[in-house]
């Protein structure tokens, strides 16, 4: 099937092939997201916050000093 193609042409078109099936889990995905989502026009409902402490420590000991 593809014995009359370069290697160059076949490798074109699986790049073709994997971008067509990334935009199509793209999309699905945008689709299939949550109803809050959607409503809202945000994703905020189902994220997690972090404390930003272990960035203040991490800052804190990075400006430490050896003697």
């Amino acid at each position: 099937m593809l014995s009359g193609f370069s290697d160059d042409q076949i490798a074109l078109f699986g790049c073709m092939a994997a971008l067509l099936v990334c935009g199509g889990l793209m999309s699905l995905s945008y689709y299939l997201r949550p109803r809050d989502a959607r409503e809202h026009g945000t994703e905020e409902s189902s994220t997690i916050a972090f404390p930003r402490r272990a960035a203040q420590e991490q800052q804190a000991a990075g400006d430490r000093r050896a003697a």
